[in-house]
């Protein structure tokens, strides 16, 4: 039953659906437009646009397609993808969920969402598999695909149903229902609302609907919404790619609490943060050979493997400041390490003529020309 009336829901909304919102022109779609391509090219390179949705920037936005930006956002804000050690998927898997409150501000149990799950320790099941192939929260969300985003956005508090069961992860998103989600989204990492700041109306604010009102003055407020030429914000048009890139990355750049200012807290303590990797790495699969500490960094050495892989080497370096590097190795290195005198070169003693900087995380010179450069001294 609850399908025919999603079924009925998604034909009313396509027959009552405003027209489409006249997109910038673009001489190639396949590029961003003009204003936003230094935006887009920002997100692309911090992990917030993913290859795979990348292409026609003029598109207009699906409610799961903005569920996946609005995590991979969230992912970003606490230091996890491109250019950082933490991988992207770690953090909508596994971390968030473990270290925060539900918005009912009581810790997120599994068992709570899969009650089959309530005699077995939640170390034994991830929250990726339970989102991304068990979850039910929405009958028109199938597993796999996007569905782990939109069932982490819902966890969150982010996005909604439509009612009866309905997501509608095809439906496209309004700009009045993308301000409201910038504002939950501001909530959940900021774990403040959106301040309000005095902004002239938008021209058509008569047209936003009750429920959007206040999300669309904070967000105007704060210059992450902005109208058109006329002073207009269009409530019930389209959203395209590049605006829900744009938007975001505004909300990332100008809010009061952002990564990007310096204002939030990291997602792990420094000291949270060795013993998780320490911890992620001490099973029969992955040990770790060699661990020291200065005051650059904690260095842990780890060899690692699995059923259908062979043991492999890794580096990882936890800095302070609650970021790490992990550097694959090509080998295994049998003889061990030492420090320099100033400990902030890691000296490979197996032969193979290496040297790690520390604070870059990068391999330097060829280690005999590192000794001959050191002789001259």
């Amino acid at each position: 039953m609850k399908k025919v009336l999603c079924f009925l829901l998604l034909v009313a909304l396509a027959l009552s659906s405003v027209p489409l919102a006249a997109a910038e022109a673009d001489p190639t779609p396949s590029q961003p437009s003009s204003w936003a391509a230094e935006t887009v090219e920002e997100a692309i390179s911090l992990g917030i646009a993913p290859e795979r949705l990348q292409g026609n920037w003029q598109q207009d936005l699906t409610r799961g397609e903005f569920a996946e930006l609005v995590v991979r956002f969230l992912a970003v804000q606490y230091g996890y993808g491109a250019g950082t050690g933490f991988q992207m998927e770690d953090f909508w898997q596994e971390d968030f969920l473990n270290l925060h409150a539900r918005p009912d501000g009581q810790p997120f149990v599994k068992a709570d969402y899969y009650p089959e799950l309530a005699q077995t320790p939640d170390r034994f099941i991830r929250w990726d598999y339970l989102l991304g192939e068990y979850a039910h929260f929405f009958d028109d969300v199938e597993p796999y695909g996007g569905a782990a985003y939109i069932n982490f956005a819902y966890l969150l508090g982010i996005v909604q149903g439509k009612g009866e069961g309905c997501y509608d992860p095809d439906g496209i998103i309004t700009r009045q229902e993308a301000a409201a989600l910038l504002a939950r989204t501001y909530q959940v990492y900021a774990q403040l609302d959106p301040p309000q700041t005095a902004a002239e109306p938008f021209s058509d604010s008569a047209e936003i609907d009750p429920w959007a009102q206040e999300s669309v003055a904070a967000m105007q407020g704060w210059g992450i919404l902005l109208g058109d030429e006329n002073g207009a914000l269009d409530p019930h048009g389209h959203y395209t790619w590049e605006q829900g890139v744009a938007t975001l990355m505004r909300l990332y750049h100008n809010m009061p609490v952002s990564r990007y200012s310096g204002t939030l807290a990291p997602l792990l303590s420094y000291a949270d943060l060795v013993e998780q990797i320490r911890a992620k790495n001490s099973n029969w699969m992955s040990l770790v050979q060699y661990e020291a500490e200065t005051e650059i960094c904690t260095i842990l050495y780890v060899t690692y493997g699995g059923v259908m892989h062979p043991p492999a080497p890794a580096i990882f370096l936890i800095y302070p400041n609650s970021t790490f590097k992990r550097i694959e190795l090509d080998g295994w290195v049998e003889d061990g390490f030492q420090l320099n005198e100033n400990n902030t070169k890691l000296l490979f003693s197996d032969g193979t003529s290496r040297i790690l900087d520390l604070r870059a995380g990068i391999f330097e010179m060829d280690y005999n020309e590192w000794l001959k450069r050191e002789g001259t001294k």
